[in-house]
């Protein structure tokens, strides 16, 4: 990973629209592996604000389900759950075709409690609305509420 980085750092310093981003995504899944929970935060925020700048959809959208993944892990749930819509509305975002491609990883399956709204609709009914109201331009909704911006902090002794 070091040496991937060492080539991913100087990259982005010769184009960092492209390759920045990447280095800041390795580097908050590095910092969360070897348990620095607060680089770990910062720099998957880094990455996400990186990508969404300069227009990579899927990467951003990438950032927000390992973000989710890191709150998940630490039993913050709330945290998760706006990260994984984040990344849900990006991927359906970079959708044009309707393919129905989904986040990676359905989270439900990690906990048992699940992190998703109890109400939440099923991905192929989401997917038809999307499609209805894109598409066949009929006046539904289509989407829960998106947050524009998000920012996390450590806490001591949480």
């Amino acid at each position: 990973v070091a040496a991937s980085q060492k080539k991913m750092k100087k990259w982005a310093q010769h184009a960092p629209m492209n390759h920045l981003h990447k280095w800041y995504l390795v580097e908050a899944e590095r910092a969360r592996v070897l348990g620095q929970e607060a680089d770990a935060m910062s720099y998957y925020d880094k990455a996400i604000e990186l990508a969404r700048e300069n227009d990579y959809l899927n990467e951003e959208a990438l950032a927000n389900e390992l973000a989710a993944r890191f709150w998940l892990a630490k039993g913050k749930d709330k945290f998760a759950r706006l990260y994984l819509r984040q990344a849900h509305h990006l991927i359906f975002m970079n959708n044009r075709r309707n393919v129905g491609k989904e986040v990676q990883s359905d989270l439900n399956s990690a906990r048992p409690q699940g992190i998703h709204y109890h109400n939440n609709l099923h991905p192929g009914m989401r997917l038809a609305r999307w499609a209805l109201a894109k598409d066949y331009r009929k006046d539904i909704a289509y989407t829960g509420p998106i947050f524009s911006k998000a920012r996390s902090e450590a806490v001591q002794g949480d």
